[in-house]
């Protein structure tokens, strides 16, 4: 399965410790270069920005811009370019998810044909293949 993801993902799977669920659960992991930026650059020392580094550094997460620059701008209001540039990027691919956890940007997605997953939703596949327990799924913060 393929999968892009936007920060909020990355984010709070970092805060609990399991950003390494994406790569148990997915194939190829996605990331589009304003959320990178949004992660590593402008929230440099917080969380989820060492660990997306590394995931990137190791070969599990990839960099890409999406090419429809005309259509993340058309996105952009009332969303941010994270989000819009999730989405773009799940259709150019043809992800199987857009990993998204903004209710408005999830709604989008779904208006053009993209199946969604946010936080919660991974932590449920997890719980449900026993990469995490049913106490870790219920102590779960984002949850």
């Amino acid at each position: 399965m393929k999968v892009v993801c936007n920060s909020s993902v990355i984010i709070g799977l970092s805060v609990i410790g399991k950003l390494d669920l994406l790569w148990k659960l997915f194939d190829e992991i996605y990331v589009p270069s304003s959320v990178y930026h949004e992660v590593c650059i402008k929230g440099r020392g917080r969380v989820g920005s060492t660990e997306l580094s590394n995931a990137i550094k190791q070969g599990k997460i990839k960099i890409i811009s999406p090419k429809n620059k005309t259509l993340v701008e058309s996105l952009v209001d009332p969303l941010g370019y994270g989000e819009s540039e999730t989405i773009v990027l799940a259709i150019e691919l043809s992800a199987d998810y857009a990993c998204i956890d903004e209710k408005i940007a999830r709604k989008k997605a779904f208006r053009l044909g993209v199946k969604v997953k946010g936080t919660i939703g991974i932590l449920w596949l997890a719980l449900r293949r026993n990469l995490v327990s049913k106490e870790e799924f219920l102590r779960c913060k984002v949850c």
